[in-house]
Formats: C-alpha cells, structure tokens, sequence
C-alpha cells in the first residue's frame, strides 16, 4: 500500500470525508444497581410509550423511547443510540454534538426522583458529564483520484484537526489494527473492531465513569474545603469562649450573644456538612461497579471471543478502580470530620446550657433571698 503524502492528506476536507455505516451512541453514569433496573422494568411495563426491547430482569434493560435505543446497566452505565442520517464525518459530529442537550431531559422523562437523587451531589446531569462514541465500520478512502492511504497516517491526521480534538477533547489513544481503528479522547471517540458488539459497553463505561470521577474530584475538593472552613469557625467559636472567660475585655459578652454565635456556628456546620454521608454510599457503589465490571470483562476475555484492542479496557479500568478507592478514603474521612464538627458544636452547647442554668440558679438564689430579706424587714417592722 504506498502512502499518501503529508500534502495530499491536508487536501482533505474534514466535513465530507465519508464513515462506513456510522451510529452514535451516547452515555452517561446514573448509580443504579440491581433494584435500580428492576424498578426501571416494572415501571417501563406500565408506559405505552417505553417498549422494551430486551431485559434480564436484574443487570440490564434495553428499551426504545421517542426513538432512541436505550440500554441501562445496574453497574450505573446508561447508553442512548440513535439512527445516523449522514455519513459525512463533520455533519455527524455535528448531530451528535446537537444530540447531548436532549440526554438530560430523557433521563428526566425515564427516570424517578430517586434515580436521579443519587447523584444529587454532582448537580445536574449536563454535556461535562455525557461521553459520545462513534461506532463505525471504516473510512471511504478519502484519497484523491482513489490512491490508496496509510490508515495510521490517515488516523493520526485527523486526530490532529482542530474539529476532532474540539469533539474528542484531550486524546487518550490513536492507533490501528487489522480488526479496527481507534481515536479516543476524554470527551468523545471515534472507533471501528471487529468486536465492537462485546467492547462497546465497556469502552463506554470507561469514559463515562472517567467523565463523571472528574466531576466528583471537583465537589470532592470543594467539600474538603468547607470542612476546613468549618473547622475553622468551630475554632474560632472555642477562642472567643476562651478568652471570655480569662479575660475581663471579653467577659462583657453576654450569654445571648454567645447564643447567637453558636447558632450561626452550627448554622454554617450544618450547611458544610450537608449530604455528606451520600459521598461514601456513592463511592462504595463506584467501587463495587468496577470491580463488578472487571470481573465481567476478564471473563470475557478469559473466554477469547475478544483480541487485543487499543480500547484499554483493563488498564483503565485499574487506574479508574485506584481512583475510587481513595475517593473511599476521602468520603469516610469526610464523615469522622463532619461528627466531630457536630460533636464539638454540641459540646459548647451543652457548656452554655449548663452556664446559663448555673447562672439562672444564682439569680433565683439571689432573687429568694432578696425576698426573704424583705419578708425579714416587713416582719420586723410590724413587730
């Protein structure tokens, strides 16, 4: 096969070089678990408009809505599959990029409060959080005049114009093989394998989970933070109690602004550790799909109905696992620090509970005796 030169590649135009029978497949990662699908069966066999195409009751289902081929997987991958209407590379990115706005409002129209409570944390479900994966069968050759192209060259190429890597975001692996071609990037992929039919779920598991670990990386940090702002202020709540105590400047703050300090105190506390038991139930159900999802696949791979791919599939899936066990760490973390908080915010409430009833105890010892005082002298004078 002689190759084509540099010159003759960047004759071609990105927007009608033409893919061999594509399909887009979009996806995204909702924690659903066994009781997850079994719920999203009983409650699609209720709905006209869902027909369920396949299901095994327990780790899958597969429907058609509006549409869209949906298939979801108790391991919390949820994958939407649509016809293509063009075969001309930049009109189909263009497609598949217009089709992410609908995702969030199918999940919305399938899904229930509940299902969708479960990543609460993350905020909404939008294009940050939704992978896209063009399945194709191969290129037309794209050469001129019909001169045969080196697929490695060619697959280098476009995986340097700047409409892919605007689609792809940042490259994660370009490469070629007899049984398939592979450019896959962080954001979206373009893909052909003879064993895509086996590789596909779990290629989009990856990148989905991927996606939605980076976001989850984000609050992460951002709750650490709040953690240490409300360290901060319990700290600061401990000094002011400290030095009203050893210092006459300070022992002119009343009780009732001490109050007023705590309250916002535990106001803010409460605020900084909302939600915050959800992070280890989200990180153990993570960790659980991996694993789940890495056994499935060795034994798949065990099997050989699957050869070596550029996909990946077990690295990632090691270094996707590595990063959940220390988001495992963090969350229980967050938890010991979150009661702590409370603890010592209890404490101090305890301290001026007890304070103001030492305090009322003294006046009323003051007031009784003032009163039997008074009761003395009335006597005394009517004697």
């Amino acid at each position: 096969m002689d190759n084509i030169t540099n010159s003759s590649i960047a004759q071609f135009d990105i927007n009608y070089i033409q893919a061999i029978k594509p399909r887009v497949v979009l996806s995204v990662i909702i924690p659903l678990g066994e009781n997850g699908i079994i719920q999203l069966v009983d409650r699609f066999r209720s709905r006209d408009d869902v027909t369920i195409l396949s299901t095994d009751l327990y780790y899958n289902v597969v429907v058609k809505y509006q549409g869209v081929k949906i298939s979801f997987y108790s391991r919390g991958l949820i994958t939407f599959e649509v016809p293509s209407e063009t075969n001309k590379l930049g009109f189909l990115i263009e497609k598949a990029e217009s089709l992410e706005a609908d995702i969030p409002l199918l999940l919305e129209q399938l899904l229930t409060k509940y299902h969708l409570s479960m990543v609460g944390i993350l905020g909404a479900i939008d294009l940050d959080l939704i992978h896209i994966t063009m399945v194709i069968e191969g290129f037309q050759d794209p050469a001129p005049n019909g001169v045969a192209f080196d697929r490695g060259e060619f697959l280098t190429w476009l995986a340097q114009q700047p409409q892919i890597l605007q689609f792809i975001g940042e490259p994660r692996s370009i490469g070629f093989r007899q049984h398939e071609d592979v450019i896959i990037g962080t954001q979206s992929s373009i893909i052909r394998s003879d064993d895509m039919e086996t590789l596909l779920s779990y290629h989009m598991y990856n990148r989905s989970l991927h996606l939605f670990l980076t976001r989850y990386n984000i609050i992460i940090e951002a709750v650490w933070n709040a953690l240490n702002q409300c360290d901060d202020l319990v700290d600061n709540f401990d000094e002011k109690i400290s030095l009203s105590i050893l210092s006459s400047r300070f022992r002119r703050i009343g009780m009732s602004d001490r109050h007023k300090n705590l309250t916002k105190t535990r106001s803010q506390v409460i605020r900084g550790i909302k939600d915050i038991d959800q992070f280890l139930v989200l990180t153990s159900f993570i960790e659980d799909s991996i694993d789940f999802t890495h056994d499935e696949y060795v034994e798949t791979k065990t099997s050989g109905s699957v050869r070596e791919n550029a996909f990946h599939i077990l690295k990632v899936l090691h270094i996707l696992s590595d990063r959940a066990k220390h988001l495992k760490v963090v969350s229980k973390s967050f938890i010991t620090r979150g009661r702590t908080l409370l603890s010592r915010v209890e404490l101090y409430d305890s301290e001026l509970a007890y304070e103001s009833q030492k305090k009322m105890e003294k006046i009323a010892f003051f007031v009784g005796l003032v009163g039997l005082i008074l009761a003395v002298i009335a006597i005394w004078v009517e004697i």
